[in-house]
């Protein structure tokens, strides 16, 4: 008999080894009841994940619906604001070639499997960091973009495997129109493609943008 197996027997070191185990599965005792280990990103961060879907903070929730949304519209809002932005520099200037460009190219845009960053944004929404788990039901602006950062990094590079967070998402995604069968679209080759697509798209923005304002 080992050394655990007999402390186990005193009823002191007993509560005492049950704790330890619980901690070690969990982040601590008074957030067991929620929460679960899941991953360790490239920067060293634990992340954790909310033991049933219903468990989720509503403004966890509502962000990722409304992510679904974009990610299945193939255009998210930061994206979006931007498209906007730019018309309406061009229609001021009465640019309407610029105008009539830029709404082909959204509609190419349309035409993408989805919007990457949009999908990354509702497994920011998902998965809380290890120094905001006492703070999860409050919505940080600045510390879900840090998050996104990493998360789009490692997802880019391989560090983080989908396979990780794929059961986690499919609880989330249900009422979306991917189905559970669809996911292998979020395989690493073709999200890379994806948010180069992506990337491509908001930088003509960005470039036609500043040309437009140039103008005078």
């Amino acid at each position: 008999m080992n050394l655990i197996k007999i402390l186990s027997k005193i009823p002191y070191f007993k509560n005492q080894i049950a704790k330890v185990a619980f901690e070690i599965k969990y982040i601590d005792p008074d957030d067991a009841a929620k929460m679960k280990y899941s991953f360790t990103t490239s920067d060293g961060k634990k992340w954790y994940t909310y033991i049933k879907p219903d468990l989720i903070p509503i403004v966890r929730w509502n962000e990722i619906e409304t992510r679904v949304m974009e990610m299945t519209s193939r255009v998210n809002r930061e994206t979006l604001l931007e498209f906007s932005k730019t018309c309406e520099a061009a229609a001021e200037k009465k640019d309407f070639l610029t105008v009539a460009r830029l709404m082909g190219e959204l509609r190419e845009r349309m035409e993408m499997l989805y919007d990457p960053h949009a999908l990354i944004r509702i497994v920011c929404a998902m998965y809380v960091r290890e120094d905001q788990t006492k703070s999860d039901k409050i919505w940080n602006e600045e510390l879900e973009e840090g998050k996104f950062k990493v998360i789009k990094k490692d997802l880019e590079s391989g560090a983080l495997a989908f396979f990780l967070i794929e059961r986690d998402l499919k609880n989330v995604m249900t009422f979306s129109d991917t189905s559970n069968g669809d996911f292998q679209i979020f395989e690493k080759s073709i999200l890379k493609n994806q948010i180069k697509q992506t990337e491509v798209f908001d930088k003509m923005l960005q470039r036609l943008r500043g040309e437009i304002t140039k103008q005078g």
